[in-house]
């Protein structure tokens, strides 16, 4: 080679290197492990990337129903964890992760789902009010909308009932045909709008003379 082409060489060389310098960041982050831990009352949602990004959860829905609710943190960070505040225990939410690189390449998740812990029902304030000789009235309280029955007998197996199907958060039962001067069992049973049923322990009263 002469020396033209020499130095036609070592020019096309340093062209080369010159336009060599570091080229835009066009890939979006790889997104994985993503889980999640439920309460009653929110879920933690967590996940990597590959690389620094924004952490954001989207598609945010209860029940199939989007809700446009979304949570961000702007922070570049590799592993992410987002809590959101959920309105219903034992639900069933749909949801996706984003994040953003420093770029501004983005990805998205494929859609996930989780169910909030259902939270039993909670029986309280059992009473007994208006005794008489041949009557009383059990009350109690329940933290949902619920049925109300209440068994009772002369002992902790009962045998007899009452009951009312309308649903409500305080209850009211009247026992008739009760005998005076007697001490009955009883406990109290509720039944929420989904099945759920929450029973007492045993309790007593005693008629009047």
């Amino acid at each position: 080679m002469n020396k033209a082409g020499i130095i036609l060489l070592i020019t096309l060389l340093l062209m080369l290197a010159n336009c060599g310098g570091d080229s835009p960041d066009t890939t979006a982050p790889l997104i994985s492990e993503v889980s999640t831990s439920v309460t009653e009352t929110s879920a933690t949602i967590s996940w990597t990337t590959d690389e620094p990004s924004t952490s954001q959860v989207e598609r945010y829905a209860e029940h199939g129903k989007f809700t446009g609710k979304t949570f961000i943190d702007p922070e570049l960070v590799t592993t992410h964890s987002v809590t959101i505040s959920v309105g219903s225990s034992g639900a069933t939410y749909h949801f996706s992760v984003k994040s953003i690189d420093a770029s501004g390449n983005e990805a998205v998740s494929e859609g996930y789902t989780f169910v909030t812990i259902d939270s039993p029902m909670v029986i309280s304030d059992i009473t007994v009010s208006y005794i008489t000789g041949r009557s009383a009235v059990i009350n109690w309280k329940t933290d949902a909308l619920s049925t109300q029955q209440v068994e009772y007998g002369l002992g902790s197996s009962y045998g007899h009932f009452a009951d009312a199907d309308n649903r409500m958060t305080r209850h009211s039962v009247v026992l008739n045909g009760l005998h005076p001067s007697t001490e009955y069992h009883f406990r109290v049973i509720s039944k929420d709008g989904s099945g759920e049923v929450a029973v007492s322990g045993d309790n007593t009263f005693s008629t009047t003379a």
